[in-house]
């Protein structure tokens, strides 16, 4: 007998925490299970020479910035993917609304896997794929440990003809900035709020939802095929929208790390962050970061009309206030942000 398709959600994700973390760390592991490290240690890259290029960071930002970070972790895959999963821990979970009066039944019971999950594909996707945080705009992780992914941060800077020590102090000032605003909710919550308006509008384009799974499995791969291709759902459709606010927060990051510290060349920072520039192996990494790159004009200019306007309002000031942080129409056009923020409150 068919059951229905959000019931069989239900069993396979039911979870009485705010977050399934030991299920993040399952997922986790399990997208890097077949990975194997395969750079040796080279000058540029040793423990030592890292951690003496992250003092040089630390004493340039530590002035200018109210940080808690320490010390350097230099890690391997696996290692990075459980340091950003811990250092997701501060964040308050308990503030998300995943459920939807157009669905159903009410998927707030799963909530907790649901964010297991995705926090798990989000730790071992960048581990596998990136250097860090700050390529993707990721502004969620708070500790007191900078912790580097030290294979792929290694790649990354020999694809570059670039001086290796100049590329390894960007990349780890744009780490050491992303870090610092991780205590910021208000980036993950307007991200939420685009991905619910994305939904929403997904399931009122569905005019007859079939929720009959139409075959006995508790595969949820198989669920998943079977139910959209009865009801020709793309839900990948509902990414769409989070390519302009990861862009912003990302061109936050290079700006903010330009003004933190001092380089010969400032272009470094917006190299290592646009993987279009040096990498060769196309993966989910590059693509996304191809998305957000479709952004990235709008986004600069964004901030430079802050700068030029002389605009009350810093880069922290709105990343750290979400009704600040503008919409995908308001980037490419800031005069109705200004506008919109500068109009006192009904």
């Amino acid at each position: 007998m068919a059951e229905d398709i959000f019931s069989q959600f239900y069993n396979l994700f039911n979870n009485d925490d705010e977050v399934n973390w030991n299920l993040a760390e399952q997922v986790s592991k399990h997208i890097l299970k077949d990975e194997e490290e395969t750079y040796i240690l080279e000058q540029e890259g040793s423990k030592t020479n890292i951690e003496a290029i992250f003092r040089a960071v630390q004493v340039n930002i530590e002035p200018k910035v109210d940080t808690e970070i320490v010390n350097i972790e230099i890690d391997n895959k696996d290692a990075w993917a459980l340091w950003f999963i811990n250092s997701c821990k501060h964040f308050d979970f308990s503030i998300l609304d995943i459920s939807s009066p157009d669905l159903p039944i009410n998927i707030s019971n799963m909530k907790s896997s649901i964010i297991g999950m995705q926090l798990g594909n989000l730790a071992g996707g960048l581990a596998k794929h990136s250097w860090g945080l700050s390529p993707s705009g990721i502004i969620l992780p708070k500790s007191t440990t900078l912790a580097i992914n030290r294979e792929n941060l290694l790649r990354r800077v020999n694809n570059l003809d670039i001086d290796n020590q100049e590329v390894i102090f960007a990349a780890l000032a744009l780490e050491y900035t992303t870090l610092t605003l991780g205590k910021f909710s208000s980036p993950l919550l307007h991200l939420i709020d685009v991905l619910n308006k994305a939904t929403e509008k997904l399931i009122a384009e569905i005019e007859e939802l079939n929720t009959e799974v139409g075959i006995e499995t508790n595969d949820l791969n198989e669920i998943m095929q079977n139910f959209t291709e009865n009801n020709n759902v793309k839900f990948e459709n509902i990414f769409d929208d989070i390519f302009a606010p990861l862009s912003f927060y990302r061109e936050c990051i290079v700006a903010l790390s330009k003004e933190y510290v001092s380089i010969e060349d400032y272009s470094i920072f917006d190299v290592l962050v646009d993987s279009s520039i040096g990498e060769y192996e196309e993966n989910i990494f590059t693509q996304l970061n191809a998305k957000i790159n479709q952004f990235s004009e709008h986004s600069r200019k964004f901030i430079e009309y802050l700068y030029e306007t002389k605009n009350p309002n810093s880069l922290i000031d709105i990343l750290n206030d979400k009704a600040l942080i503008p919409s995908e129409d308001e980037l490419i056009d800031p005069i109705n942000w200004a506008a919109r923020t500068s109009l006192p409150p009904i």
